[in-house]
């Protein structure tokens, strides 16, 4: 049992050391913050469209708890590139 124990504790320590690897050779610098309005929810298929301040439109899945006219941020993501129209939403907060 007590070799067990160490194994398992072994495991646990390369899982996180891995983790912390991956999280800090993660490349932040094509992230930025966006702020959006819900325009429209499609319930049958699950989708929400907001619509930023410079008139662009967006969609992410999830409508459950999302409503018409809800502000809400959303962290961004590049992909690398310097046109906007192949970012993609990595993530959608509600703001009010």
């Amino acid at each position: 049992m007590r070799n067990v124990n160490k194994v398992l504790s072994l495991v646990c320590v390369v899982v996180l050391l891995i983790g912390a690897y991956k999280i800090s050779n993660y490349d932040c610098t094509d992230l930025y913050a966006k702020n959006a309005v819900v325009i429209e929810l499609d319930r049958n298929s699950d989708l929400v469209k907001i619509q930023d301040s410079q008139g662009f439109v967006w969609e992410f899945f999830g409508c459950e708890d999302w409503e018409i006219d809800d502000n809400c941020a959303c962290i961004m993501d590049t992909q690398g590139t310097s046109e906007i129209f192949d970012d993609v939403i990595l993530k959608v907060t509600y703001q009010g």
